[in-house]
């Protein structure tokens, strides 16, 4: 199953631009510019998407990092951003991969963006997972249980490609080979997991 569309790494470049252009810095915390947080929202999503898209054994490089990282220290602070969650999400993958601030309780946002935020992610892990640190990022590995614990607990539970986008998540983290699974379902990647019907 390949859904790794590689990215031009200049685009990628681009969306690092566009975002660092709607926000401001001031004592580790990040703040959108009056009238730019729905092109802040905007333009991080696109970057997590093309982030997800990424050759990560032959990565952007300087361009990228140096872009970000002259902007945003490692220490930024994301609270009371509307893209809260997508900005910490590129902050672990750029700069803190550990992501230990993550905490995945309040994060409550569109099915949509759910799904979007899921797949990226998703998307990142299988991308990864060819390099020689094959392990899923923990923080990711927690936002995937968390997601699956919400499944069971929410009425309605959250949309099935969340839930299978999770379950790929933790297959890769178990060094499961999900690479010849096709018409990916929760029930699919829950018998590569060993571990029958999830739910």
């Amino acid at each position: 199953m390949d859904m790794i569309y590689f990215f031009d790494p200049q685009l990628v470049v681009i969306y690092v631009d566009v975002l660092l252009n709607c926000i401001d810095v001031k004592d580790d915390r990040v703040t959108e510019r009056p009238g730019s947080e729905q092109a802040a929202r905007a333009a991080s999503m696109c970057l997590l998407r093309a982030l997800s898209c990424m050759d990560w054994a032959a990565m952007v490089g300087e361009d990228v990092f140096g872009r970000y990282t002259s902007t945003i220290p490692s220490s930024a602070n994301f609270e009371g951003l509307l893209c809260r969650f997508t900005m910490s999400a590129i902050h672990a993958l750029l700069v803190s991969h550990k992501g230990n601030w993550l905490d995945w309780t309040d994060y409550k946002p569109h099915p949509t963006e759910y799904v979007f935020f899921a797949n990226a992610l998703d998307d990142i892990v299988r991308a990864r997972a060819s390099m020689v640190d094959s392990k899923v990022p923990r923080w990711v590995l927690r936002f995937a249980l968390h997601s699956l614990s919400m499944s069971l607990s929410q009425d309605p539970p959250p949309p099935t490609p969340i839930t299978t986008a999770c379950l790929s998540i933790i297959a890769v983290d178990l060094w499961c080979d999900i690479s010849s699974t096709s018409s990916p379902t929760p029930e699919r990647y829950a018998n590569a997991l060993g571990c029958g019907r999830p739910f």
